[in-house]
């Protein structure tokens, strides 16, 4: 277990800082504290820029040189702007490893790679793998901005607060599924979520959705909603399939144990219990689909 992310960490990342140093200081003008400070690191990990460039390396210098001549632009450009400069580095890196040009650092680490082409292979930067994840977070933002649009929807928020998640087609592991960290919750009677939804940002509601997608693909949504007679109501009028669970909280296993090979509901109701908030889990074919169902919800109620 070997990826060429560790040769990136162990000597490409050291090389590109003290070349981007280099130029901040030697050619720019920076000192070596201001230089530090829009790298994000230590003065005395930046004072070492030297002797780093002096040590040998298998990657040519012309090379190093030129990243760092772009990712010295970036900065400058950005005023160390965090997520522009991580963007330019591993877009370098991911060029560096397409084009081959990392090959010879990885196999000079680990000799036994020596007939390793997996960075080369054009299905291993295949553009769905990224294009699919953000088309997913686009997904929970809409569908955020559906429920945050309806005045009401603010009484159907569970005291334990709400978050919807959605998940890649194929998901495996909790990294595959998105929702909003921290949850969203109300603040002055308008719904509000602390940050952007992101992946890994819910294990609960991942996990759910994990098992759901193990008997039906096709239902990658899911959002959690305050339980009510009238929502139940609702539920049924709206012909959905609902099961039930008692003092579910948080056991996934007992709230996934509704999911049978031939049945998968539309509808979790946990009808809690001592200690246990009664709520709703709607399940839907994505973010923007369980938000409208929610819509659907609050015009029956």
């Amino acid at each position: 277990m070997r990826p060429p992310c560790e040769s990136v960490v162990r000597e490409f990342l050291p090389k590109i800082r003290a070349y981007v140093v280099k130029i901040l200081v030697e050619e720019q003008g920076l000192s070596i504290t201001e230089a530090a400070k829009l790298l994000n690191f230590s003065t005395v990990s930046a004072s070492k820029y030297r002797r780093i460039i002096s040590q040998p390396s298998t990657l040519e210098e012309e090379v190093l040189r030129n990243i760092a001549d772009g990712i010295a632009s970036v900065i400058r450009k950005e005023m160390g702007n965090p997520e522009r400069v991580i963007q330019a580095i591993c877009d370098f890196c991911r060029d560096l490893r397409a084009s081959g040009g990392l090959c010879l650092l990885h196999r000079h680490h680990f000799s036994d790679l020596n007939y390793c082409s997996v960075c080369l292979r054009n299905s291993y930067w295949r553009v769905t793998k990224i294009s699919e994840r953000e088309k997913v977070l686009e997904n929970l933002s809409e569908a955020f901005k559906i429920l945050a649009s309806i005045p009401s929807f603010i009484h159907l928020v569970p005291e334990v607060r709400t978050n919807i998640a959605m998940a890649l087609k194929g998901a495996r592991t909790i990294y595959d599924v998105a929702a909003f960290p921290g949850r969203i919750t109300v603040v002055n009677n308008r719904l509000f979520a602390a940050s952007k939804p992101a992946f890994g940002a819910s294990r609960f509601l991942s996990r759910i959705l994990l098992n759901t997608l193990k008997v039906d693909s096709s239902k990658r949504g899911i959002i959690c909603i305050k339980y009510s007679k009238g929502v139940e109501e609702a539920l049924r009028r709206l012909k959905l399939k609902i099961s039930y669970v008692k003092q579910g909280g948080n056991n996934v296993a007992k709230l996934s144990s509704v999911f049978k090979e031939d049945y998968i509901p539309d509808v979790i109701v946990d009808l809690g219990g001592y200690g246990v908030e009664p709520v709703i889990y709607l399940l839907a074919e994505d973010a923007v689909k369980a938000a409208q169902l929610v819509s659907n919800i609050l015009n029956i109620i």
